[in-house]
């Protein structure tokens, strides 16, 4: 885990690099990144028909096919969703960067975009995922005045496509619709094949804290209790909850309530950093906030990356661990791009239009 310092000097790096050689950004870097996201959007939607990807790659979790999701380019990763919604926002920034100024192909793109990359995240059946990206989208839909028309016939569009294929796909709509209703408490219907757990619950006794999510998070919440300011140490979640010390707890499903992480950061970071990294972790967030507000005074874009930050922020929903290589890297990443507007890297790009 000490390692993953060495993520605090991407941004850094990047940055002196750029300034001390005054290295341009330029549009043909923008526009291969634009295409390595469109490429994940083609080569996912192409595993989800014809059951692999371009390269021969099938869905696969603990060996086993993985039904009802989808990996993409990312062999056995089911991560294909999550990655498109860390990099949504930041790739509609490069659109914006890029196409701005050619009013007479930029909303299209746009539209085609959008779409294109809800459906493919809904289709991954990654659910906390599609809620998080609704969530920007509609803050997205709140900043951007001028564009609130084009998002919103891009939502009613995508709405239309994304329940054609839900109801006319029973594994996705039982996985998107019918589980989440059922770990959530409002349903008591679950007919997940690989779910054994549905005998121990009553019509009256279902709630959140009775998932597995909820065994971890009550889990997470119990370590912290016994570690308050310092935690057990990053990634140690994972040994610790399995301590018969927590067979105490309240949930109905503790006898599963181990994992690698406790599926919310907020959780995680408090239970395996205890007050001062959750203390950390929130000023982060304000120091962040209060930079993009600076640079907002001379240049709007940096509403895009705003949106991902909160999205990252954000404490309700469940999340996977934030101390990953993968996470770190769209971390730094994010910050990189953060410093580079603040740097006015993008302005030659925008007067080349």
């Amino acid at each position: 885990s000490l390692f993953l310092f060495r993520f605090i000097f991407y941004p850094i790096c990047i940055i002196y690099i750029a300034k001390k050689f005054q290295i341009d950004v330029n549009k043909k870097s923008l526009y291969l990144f634009i295409l390595t996201i469109l490429f994940v959007i083609f080569d996912t939607l192409f595993q989800y028909f014809n059951g692999k990807d371009i390269f021969g790659f099938v869905p696969m979790e603990r060996n086993q096919l993985a039904i009802g999701r989808l990996s993409g380019p990312f062999g056995d990763e089911l991560i294909p969703g999550s990655f498109l919604m860390r990099y949504f926002f930041l790739s509609i920034l490069f659109i914006f960067i890029c196409f701005q100024n050619k009013k007479q192909y930029f909303n299209y793109i746009i539209l085609i975009f959008i779409i294109s990359c809800l459906i493919t995240i809904v289709l991954t059946g990654e659910r906390a995922v599609t809620l998080l990206s609704f969530f920007g989208v509609f803050i997205f839909f709140i900043l951007f005045k001028k564009q609130r028309l084009l998002i919103f016939s891009s939502i009613s569009i995508f709405f239309i496509i994304s329940l054609f294929f839900i109801f006319n796909n029973p594994i996705l709509k039982k996985r998107i619709i019918d589980h989440s209703l059922y770990q959530f408490g409002i349903s008591i219907n679950n007919d997940q094949k690989d779910f054994s757990y549905k005998e121990i619950f009553n019509k009256t006794g279902k709630s959140f804290i009775d998932s597995h999510y909820g065994a971890h998070w009550e889990t997470a919440y119990e370590i912290w209790k016994r570690n308050k300011f310092i935690g057990i140490g990053v990634k140690q979640f994972r040994y610790e909850c399995s301590k018969e010390i927590y067979d105490n707890n309240i949930s109905k499903l503790k006898v599963i309530r181990c994992a690698t992480h406790p599926h919310n950061s907020y959780f995680e970071i408090l239970s395996e950093t205890g007050l001062i990294g959750l203390f950390l972790f929130i000023l982060l967030f304000f120091m962040l906030l209060k930079k993009m507000l600076n640079i907002y005074k001379y240049d709007k874009d940096i509403k895009l990356p705003l949106i991902s930050v909160i999205l990252i922020f954000w404490p309700l929903i469940t999340t996977g661990s934030f101390f990953t290589n993968m996470m770190q890297i769209y971390f730094s990443f994010l910050l990189t791009i953060i410093y580079m507007i603040e740097n006015k890297f993008f302005t030659n790009v925008k007067n080349t239009n």
